[in-house]
């Protein structure tokens, strides 16, 4: 979904829009309250329409998926005609069910991973992130298929799979990422990026670079999305203050209010200066901007006793939205705090 002009954008669409971008590539999607389908970042999913080059996955991860239909299986199968269904209620029972026994799953769920329906490839990449590694080769053959969408969902997959404490990482999955990185299509390497920037604290100009190119591109959804993983970052993102610079001006209140937040967030030194500026478009006539710069304050890793204030006045805003946003804000819900280098434990002294 594209920002349209700010005059004729209506609240409910901003705010659709603006939540999950906030919550970039959060460990479990929710369900939209309209549809009840699963919801992606719709910040990235913004990909031409034409084919690009099929992406080849690298040498060293290539490996037969289990694309082949499962043996009959009566536990499973009315299960996976609700999944490939039209009836979003059942389709979203059957990926509760389906995820709760993941790895016996792989096989059926696989082929719905390529799906030519969103909705669809969406839930096959829910379930099969709970699958562990058994279900890794179905999104390494979904990130060499032709179309940029698939690829998209494929990459998106991989940041779903939840990761136990001191758990290792698969190393193949940092293999496919950083192939990603170089994809045809600008949102899948913007959600490589999101991915790497995983427990990362001194990402490298590489990982960053589809960021600053989505900053200057055209699509005001990929913006959005470079400047919520930028704010994650805070000062460690030092270099992306030029690029931001050029979102004071977006004609997007959305994106230019998280372009100020996140330059708070990077230059701590200009923070007070980010966030009187934020407060001011809370106090708005336009309820767009207001309810942007209630989100835009979600990302704050800081705020102080003014921000909070501002934000408790716009708890009786006249329009709901805006009312909705500003209660998010202040829970800390959406809050995204800088990441920061860990000190390395010092090794106790030996009693011998």
């Amino acid at each position: 979904m594209s920002l349209k002009n700010p005059k004729t954008v209506s609240n409910s669409k901003l705010i659709l829009f603006a939540l999950p971008a906030l919550i970039v590539f959060s460990s479990c999607k929710k369900n939209d309250h309209k549809t009840g389908t699963p919801t992606t970042d719709p910040a990235t999913v913004s990909v031409s329409k034409k084919s690009a080059p099929t992406k080849a996955a690298p040498k060293e991860m290539v490996e037969k998926p289990a694309e082949k239909p499962a043996a009959k299986n009566d536990a499973l199968t009315p299960l996976i005609a609700d999944l490939l269904g039209e009836h979003d209620g059942r389709r979203n029972a059957a990926v509760l069910q389906l995820m709760r026994d993941a790895p016996k799953a792989v096989a059926a769920v696989t082929p719905a991973l390529k799906h030519n329906k969103k909705p669809i490839r969406i839930a096959a990449a829910l379930i099969l992130s709970r699958a562990g590694k058994s279900g890794l080769p179905a999104f390494v053959s979904a990130y060499q298929h032709k179309d940029a969408a698939v690829r998209l969902t494929a990459i998106q997959g991989l940041s779903l799979q939840p990761t136990a404490k001191n758990e290792k990482a698969d190393p193949r999955v940092a293999t496919l990422l950083n192939s990603a990185l170089k994809d045809p299509a600008l949102a899948v390497r913007v959600a490589a990026t999101a991915n790497l920037l995983r427990g990362q604290s001194n990402p490298t100009k590489e990982t960053l670079a589809p960021l600053f190119e989505a900053l200057k591109g055209k699509d005001s959804s990929l913006r959005l999305t470079a400047i919520t993983l930028l704010a994650s970052l805070g000062p460690s993102a030092k270099e992306a203050m030029k690029w931001l610079g050029g979102t004071a001006t977006d004609k997007h209140p959305l994106v230019r209010f998280s372009g100020i937040a996140a330059m708070a967030n990077i230059n701590p030194s200009i923070g007070g200066l980010m966030r009187e500026g934020l407060r001011k478009a809370l106090k708005s006539p336009d309820a767009v901007k207001r309810g942007s710069a209630a989100l835009a304050m979600a990302m704050l890793a800081k705020r102080d006793k003014a921000d909070d204030d501002a934000l408790k006045a716009a708890l009786a805003d006249k329009d709901e939205v805006v009312r909705h946003s500003a209660k998010l804000a202040l829970s800390g819900a959406l809050r995204r705090r800088p990441q920061t280098q860990k000190a390395p434990q010092k090794t106790p002294p030996s009693n011998h």
